[in-house]
């Protein structure tokens, strides 16, 4: 089991049930095996807005029906759509197209990257390339750690198909896919090991690329993903079923009343710790905790059926 982290007195709100779901909660919690790697993602973009992320204004907008995010107009350098958090190691993954067939039509996601010109969003770091004929490639973008490394095989059959990229970024070993096929892989990275991961539109910027169900997971417990963040590997959000508590941890925890905390120093139920959170099919997600400010919800009667995280 994941040990408890300290989340803070106004970590978890319960809603008003009787106390008594509460306490048979804590006698009941699930004991699971371990998630398998991949089980829990973190959506990076919901394709309702760019909350999260710093780009050019010009440049950037959503399409709010499709969900995803598009890169076009005219430029002078490469500019990018940056993420506001920074990844060391992870998977990570988009689905990506450049529609039409007119311009330059060359895009690429950089990761482990860096903010180079703030005033234009450009960016250096390694980078999979996303053009015609050379997806999944390798560039390292404003940097000579390895020179371009040309790949041919992984385009998807037609040029202005979705196809889905891949970044596996494992301490010095990093490996790129394109519609789940292994295109380029390098270990031995030295010189970038954790940045910004940034979309590319490419100048002249006389084209269009789309990115959308953008996602990515932790890998050697690089981040933790916050519970309403968390979606599983067909992208559908994942509801938590099930709440391991713990004794003996300093925590005390409320009688479950509307509005009141569960957290050091109130009164009510003794020693409570949160150990771990499970999905519907009763595996433990240890890469999924919830941050201050979450809600716990026990739902209906009956603990390990209803409980969800927002």
């Amino acid at each position: 089991m994941r040990k408890p982290g300290n989340y803070g007195p106004s970590a978890f709100t319960f809603p008003a049930y009787a106390s008594a779901i509460l306490a048979a909660a804590v006698l009941t919690a699930p004991c699971a095996p371990k998630a398998q790697q991949g089980d829990v993602w973190m959506k990076l973009m919901d394709g309702k807005d760019l909350t999260g992320w710093k780009y050019r204004a010009g440049n950037w907008k959503v399409d709010a029906a499709a969900g995803s995010a598009i890169g076009s107009g005219s430029i002078s350098f490469n500019t990018f759509l940056i993420t506001d958090s920074l990844f060391s190691d992870f998977h990570f993954k988009v689905d990506a197209r450049m529609p039409g067939t007119g311009g330059k039509r060359n895009s690429g996601v950089v990761y482990r990257g860096k903010i180079s010109n703030a005033a234009n969003f450009e960016v250096g770091g390694y980078q999979a390339d996303i053009s015609d004929g050379f997806w999944g490639s390798f560039y390292h973008e404003q940097g000579t750690e390895l020179p371009w490394t040309p790949v041919s095989t992984c385009s998807p059959a037609a040029k202005t198909d979705w196809a889905t990229l891949e970044i596996i970024a494992n301490k010095d070993k990093v490996t790129h896919l394109v519609n789940g096929k292994t295109c380029w892989e390098h270990s031995g990275f030295k010189v970038l090991d954790k940045g910004i991961i940034a979309l590319q539109l490419h100048n002249p910027g006389d084209f269009s690329v789309e990115f959308k169900n953008v996602f990515i997971q932790p890998l050697n417990a690089s981040f933790t993903i916050p519970a309403d963040k968390a979606y599983d590997k067909d992208g559908k959000p994942i509801t938590v079923v099930g709440i391991g508590l713990a004794t003996g941890s300093g925590w005390t925890g409320h009688a479950a009343r509307s509005g009141r905390s569960m957290g050091p120093g109130a009164t009510g139920l003794s020693a409570l710790s949160l150990e771990g959170l499970y999905d519907a099919a009763g595996r433990a997600m240890p890469s999924l905790m919830p941050r201050a400010g979450s809600e716990l919800h026990l739902a209906k009667t009956g603990f390990g059926k209803d409980l969800s995280v927002r």
